[in-house]
């Protein structure tokens, strides 16, 4: 009975740590321009109004929606990637039934960025050209600071793609003045976590030690978390409505993650 308190109390505690990283995933909400929102401070006014008409434009042509998100951060803990699916799905970027919504992430604190391609999208772009469209235009000037050259000049090289695909024409989005603030540098440890691991694994060992040499039946080995792969659907709604927002897309359909 005691061992059985003991190990109900452990759970309770790696609950109660686990809780607050859960949580960290603080995934913003689009405002009323959709297209573009720069909460990291990473682009000029005329180059943020830029891609907001140039979505729009391709949007009433194809239903297509892109979309250019910067955060200052990711959380503590959070994975690039799952960030990325939980704004596409909340958003719900692009065509409900055509999932064509394209998300274009950057993480600044990490120094990451990610874009992510809805199962319409995934002919005209494949992970591969995803993944080359960042190394062509966005790492070379995020190298040197220049983060709103970086970010509309890979807007623009999907853009292209994307026109393409639905065979219409299509204005660049022009640049504004360059926004050169570099990333800061801060890899904080997350501490209450940390302490909550501590302490239900020596509950664990005391538990352990109690138990003598007695058999505790059988255990079950350790998983590695869940992980939304490539795979998961992610149905629409999002923000869309009367507002006007998402029109529920879906995202999974591919997409590629980059470091500077």
């Amino acid at each position: 009975m005691r061992k059985k308190s003991l190990l109900i109390i452990s759970i309770i505690i790696l609950l109660v740590f686990a809780v607050p990283t859960l949580a960290a995933m603080d995934i913003p909400q689009p405002d009323s321009n959709f297209y573009c929102l720069d909460n990291a401070g990473m682009l000029a006014p005329e180059t943020e109004n830029a891609i907001i008409d140039a979505s729009k434009n391709l949007a009433e042509k194809t239903g297509a929606q892109i979309v250019v998100v910067t955060v200052p951060a990711l959380g503590e803990g959070v994975v690039l990637e799952e960030y990325s699916l939980e704004l596409f799905r909340r958003w719900g970027i692009g065509d409900k039934e055509k999932n064509n919504g394209v998300l274009l992430l950057i993480a600044q604190e990490e120094r990451k960025s990610r874009i992510e391609v809805g199962y319409g999208l995934e002919g005209a772009l494949p992970d591969a050209k995803t993944g080359r469209i960042q190394d062509n235009n966005l790492i070379p000037f995020f190298k040197e600071g220049n983060y709103d050259q970086g970010i509309i000049t890979t807007y623009n090289a999907l853009l292209k793609e994307v026109a393409a695909e639905y065979d219409v024409s299509y204005q660049p989005a022009s640049t504004g003045t360059s926004s050169q603030r570099s990333a800061a540098n801060k890899n904080g440890v997350s501490w209450p976590v940390v302490i909550g691991i501590l302490i239900v694994l020596y509950i664990i060992y005391r538990i352990n030690r109690s138990g003598g040499g007695s058999s505790g039946g059988p255990r079950s080995g350790g998983g590695g978390g869940y992980y939304p792969g490539r795979g998961g659907y992610f149905g629409g709604g999002g923000f869309g409505g009367s507002r006007g927002f998402g029109g529920g897309g879906s995202a999974g359909g591919g997409g590629s993650s980059r470091g500077w």
